[in-house]
């Protein structure tokens, strides 16, 4: 799967513009597409309206959490070979455990240092 996009799921649009920022500094031209319900975000990838070779998702969506929306990714076979990487404000080592079994690729702490950000995305991508 190589379509060269990323797929940032997040509800809050400060953490989505530094993202965007980060990203494109480190990785340059992709095609970004920014949703902020995790439960759209999956559908439009279910219906092959949206297509993605990673998926960032913020650990604190409001309606469809991590733990439902992973799964869902997983057992769709068009869907199953996607990174799913999560942002979130603080490393929590059980539910980084729990997330890795379900097909979490990694997760990235959401930095307060826009040099770092940049440079977690350079080591991760």
């Amino acid at each position: 799967m190589k379509y060269n996009k990323i797929l940032l799921t997040d509800d809050d649009n400060d953490d989505c513009e530094i993202f965007l920022f980060a990203i494109q500094k480190a990785l340059g031209h992709r095609q970004y597409t920014t949703l902020n319900q995790a439960e759209i975000a999956l559908e439009q990838l279910e219906q092959k309206q949206l297509l993605s070779d990673h998926i960032f998702l913020c650990l604190n969506m409001p309606v469809m959490k991590v733990m439902q929306y992973l799964p869902e990714i997983k057992k769709r076979d068009h869907l199953k070979d996607i990174s799913v990487i999560i942002l979130n404000t603080s490393l929590q080592p059980e539910l980084i455990d729990q997330t890795k079994l379900l097909g979490l690729q990694d997760v990235i702490t959401k930095r307060s240092s826009f040099n770092n950000f940049v440079k977690v995305f350079n080591s991760t991508l």
